[in-house]
C-alpha cells in the first residue's frame, strides 16, 4: 500500500535589517516635519534680527536657535525701545509655536516713553531667561527674570541693583470704553524683585501689580494718552522685620504728555520714606508701631507729600531701626 508522504512546511525568516525598516521611516517623517518647523523657526528669526547668522539645531525633541550679538530697535509714535545682548538661544517645541522661551547672556534693554519727562528705563544684567507667549497677534503673556540686574529709572536717582528681578508682562485688549468712568484695562505689568537696593541702600524685597488702561487696545502711547492711566494697584517693599512701605497711585498724562500721579502710601517708616522720595538719605529711624498714611501729587521726581506728626506715636524700639532706602 502505498502512503503518501508530505515534505515539512520551510518557515522563511525575515531579514533582520527589513524590522528597523518601519523606525527609518517614522525617524525620516519626524525629520521632515521637523525640519519643517525649523525652517519656519529661523525664517521668522532672519525676519526680526536681519544681518545676523541663525544657527539652528535642537533635534527631537525642540526647535533651537542660537544667534551671536542680538541686537533689536522699536521705534514708534511716543516709544524708543532697544535690547541687545551678547548671545542669544531660544527653543520652542515643534507642536507649539506660540510659546517660545528666550535665553540671553548679558542683556542690555532701553526704553524711553516721549513725550513723557523722565520717563526713561535702562537695565543690564550677566544673563535673562524669557518665557513668550503669542497668540493670534496678541501679548499672552511675557515672563523674564534676570540674574542681578542693575538698572535705572529716569525719575528716581541713582542706579538700582537686585539679585533677581522678575517682570510679567501681557496685554488685555478691550474695545468696551464707558464715557464717565476708568477706562478698562488693556495690559498688567507685574514685578517681583529680592535684594533690591535704591542708591546703594539697604536690601529689601519688591512687589508690584500695575495695570495700564486706554478706550482702546495699545497701540502707541499717543493713544493711551487720550484719557488712559497708569493704575499702580500695589507696590510694597518689605525687609526682614516686615512691610516697609505699601504704595497705591493713579497716573495721567497731562500738560504736554507728562505723567501726573497722585496715591498715598502706608508706612512705619515716614521720614525714611520721605527722604527717599526727595533723594536724600534719611536720618536713623525707629519704626511705628501702627503705619500712618502719606498722601502725594505731582510729576515723577517732584512729588509734592504731606507728611502727619508722628512725633507723639509710639515706636517699636525692639524691633532694628528703618532700613537707609538710600544712601
Amino acid at each position: 500500500m502505498l502512503r503518501s508522504t508530505q515534505l515539512p512546511e520551510v518557515k522563511r525568516r525575515v531579514p533582520f535589517w527589513l524590522t528597523f525598516v518601519p523606525l527609518v521611516v517614522g525617524v525620516a517623517g519626524y525629520y521632515a516635519l521637523w525640519s519643517g518647523y525649523a525652517d519656519a523657526f529661523r525664517t521668522e528669526v532672519a525676519a526680526i534680527l536681519p544681518h545676523r547668522t541663525v544657527t539652528i539645531g535642537g533635534f527631537p525633541y525642540r526647535v533651537a536657535v542660537s544667534v551671536d550679538a542680538p541686537a533689536l530697535g522699536l521705534a514708534g509714535p511716543g516709544l524708543s525701545a532697544s535690547v541687545s545682548a551678547a548671545a542669544g538661544a531660544a527653543d520652542r517645541g515643534p507642536w507649539r509655536p506660540e510659546l517660545t522661551v528666550v535665553r540671553l547672556t548679558q542683556p542690555r534693554l532701553r526704553v524711553a516713553v516721549m513725550p513723557v519727562d523722565r520717563a526713561t528705563f535702562a537695565l543690564s544684567a550677566p544673563a535673562a531667561l524669557s518665557s513668550v507667549h503669542l497668540a493670534r497677534g496678541r501679548l499672552v503673556r511675557l515672563s523674564t527674570v534676570f540674574d542681578h540686574p542693575r538698572f535705572s529709572i529716569g525719575f528716581i536717582p541713582g542706579e538700582i541693583s537686585a539679585d533677581r528681578l522678575e517682570v510679567h508682562l501681557r496685554e488685555t485688549p478691550t474695545d468696551r470704553a464707558v464715557a464717565g468712568v476708568t477706562p478698562p484695562v488693556q495690559g498688567e505689568v507685574v514685578l517681583a524683585g529680592s535684594a533690591v537696593r535704591i542708591a546703594g541702600g539697604d536690601p529689601v524685597a519688591l512687589a508690584a501689580t500695575v495695570s495700564i488702561t486706554a478706550t482702546a487696545p495699545l497701540h502707541s502711547v499717543a493713544d493711551w494718552a487720550k484719557g488712559g492711566t497708569v493704575e499702580i494697584t500695589h507696590l510694597a517693599l518689605t525687609d526682614a522685620s516686615g512691610e516697609v512701605l505699601a504704595f497705591a497711585a493713579s497716573g495721567i498724562a497731562a500738560n504736554h504728555g507728562n505723567l501726573q500721579l497722585a496715591g498715598t502710601i502706608d508706612t512705619v517708616c515716614p521720614a525714611s520714606v520721605a527722604a527717599a522720595f526727595a533723594g536724600l538719605v534719611a536720618t536713623p529711624e525707629e519704626r511705628l508701631r501702627r503705619p500712618v498714611r502719606l498722601a502725594f501729587n505731582g510729576a515723577p521726581g517732584a512729588l509734592a507729600m504731606t507728611l502727619p506728626e508722628t512725633s507723639s506715636l509710639d515706636r517699636r524700639k525692639q524691633l532694628p531701626p528703618c532700613p537707609l532706602l538710600r544712601r
